[in-house]
């Protein structure tokens, strides 16, 4: 198999750069402006791309609303999973309170993200982040001993995750997000959830 021409290679690294630099406009001016009131022309602008290179990357504002805060909350996770227990439900919930206060730096722009994500298909990028948490919460939940007989991880994650959106669905209702009191009602959940298992913090 023959290496990348160095013109393919140059068009990747022009391509990364346009996405990121697209990405940190979007940021910036959904912050400032709101997501409703910023226009793909105003971020092409702001990213100082052409509107139809903008449209060859993002299909449309929510896709790019998407990906722009999915990036963030890899990054997120990322720092988190540093501080964060082996496994186990507190694991669950150090990562949990960690993407409650990032939500509730930016409560408008979470509203529509997770208005968004709840009714519509998610991008590439949005899918790898979601299911790479899920993931990490079947391999959690495992590796602690959780499970009940005849449940599966992937079931148990599952419920774990509902109760996480259940609980920020409620957070984002508040203003401002009470981000403690919502990791503290997650746990009250997970223990009901995993009885005689969980350990409430």
């Amino acid at each position: 198999m023959s290496a990348p021409s160095v013109g393919a290679t140059r068009r990747a690294q022009q391509k990364r750069a346009t996405r990121a630099a697209v990405l940190s406009a979007a940021r910036a001016l959904f912050a400032e402006r709101g997501f409703e009131q910023t226009t793909m022309r105003d971020i092409a602008g702001a990213a100082n791309v052409a509107v139809g290179t903008l449209f060859t990357h993002f299909a449309d504002k929510r896709v790019l609303l998407s990906e722009a805060l999915h990036d963030e909350l890899d990054g997120v996770l990322q720092a988190a999973r540093e501080t964060a227990p082996a496994c186990g439900i507190a694991r669950l919930l150090h990562l949990s309170e960690h993407l409650f206060a990032y939500y509730a730096a930016r409560p408008a722009l979470a509203a529509v993200l997770v208005k968004e994500s709840l009714i519509s298909p998610l991008s590439e990028r949005s899918e790898q982040v979601l299911y790479g948490f899920l993931r990490e919460a079947e391999e959690s939940i495992e590796r602690a001993g959780l499970l009940r007989e005849g449940v599966s991880a992937t079931d148990a994650a599952s419920v774990f995750f509902a109760l996480y959106i259940a609980v920020l669905l409620g957070g984002l209702r508040a203003d401002p997000m009470p981000v403690h009191d919502m990791t503290q009602q997650l746990a009250r959940l997970l223990h009901v959830a995993f009885p005689d298992r969980a350990v409430l913090p």
